[in-house]
C-alpha cells in the first residue's frame, strides 16, 4: 500500500491574517523590551516575540513562502500606527519607561528587527531562537546603545 504524504499549506489570506494576529503581539513585546530594558519580565517578552513571529507557512498550490513584504507589512508595519497608543498603555501596567526614547526611534528599532524576520522567514519559513535574540539585542544597541 502506498500512501501519499503531503505538506500542510494554507490559502494567502489565512497565512496574511495569522501574520497580523501574532505581528501585534510581537510588536507589543519587543516595544516593551526596548522600552523597560531593566524588567524582571524582559526574557519572557523576548520569548514572546519569538512565539508569535517564528515562522510562517507555505501557501497552497505553490509550496512557497509568502512574499517579503506581505510578511514584513502584516507582522509590523501594519502595526506602528498604534505604537503610542501601546506606550499609553505601558505606562498604566508597569509605569514610565526607564528607557526614555522618541517614538519615532522606537518604531525604527521595531522595523529594523521585523525587516530581518521578515527576510529570514521569506527564505526559510523559520527564526533561529537563538539569532533571533542576537537580532533583538543588535537592533537594541543599534538605537539605544549610548543612552
Amino acid at each position: 500500500m502506498k500512501r501519499l504524504v503531503r505538506a500542510q499549506a494554507f490559502g494567502r489570506a489565512d497565512i496574511l491574517s495569522d501574520l497580523r494576529f501574532h505581528g501585534r503581539k510581537a510588536v507589543d513585546h519587543l516595544a516593551k523590551v526596548y522600552l523597560y530594558p531593566d524588567h524582571t519580565a524582559r526574557n519572557h517578552w523576548k520569548e514572546e516575540v519569538l512565539a508569535h513571529f517564528s515562522s510562517v507557512s507555505t501557501l497552497k498550490g505553490t509550496n512557497r513562502f509568502p512574499k517579503l513584504k506581505d510578511i514584513y507589512y502584516n507582522g509590523c508595519e501594519g502595526h506602528l500606527d498604534t505604537l503610542s497608543k501601546t506606550v499609553r498603555v505601558f505606562r498604566k501596567e508597569y509605569g514610565e519607561p526607564t528607557r526614555k526614547c522618541k517614538l519615532q526611534t522606537l518604531q525604527m528599532a521595531v522595523q529594523d528587527y521585523f525587516w530581518w524576520a521578515s527576510k529570514e522567514l521569506n527564505k526559510s519559513g523559520r527564526l533561529i531562537g537563538s539569532e533571533a535574540y542576537q537580532m533583538m539585542d543588535s537592533v537594541e544597541s543599534k538605537y539605544f546603545g549610548d543612552e
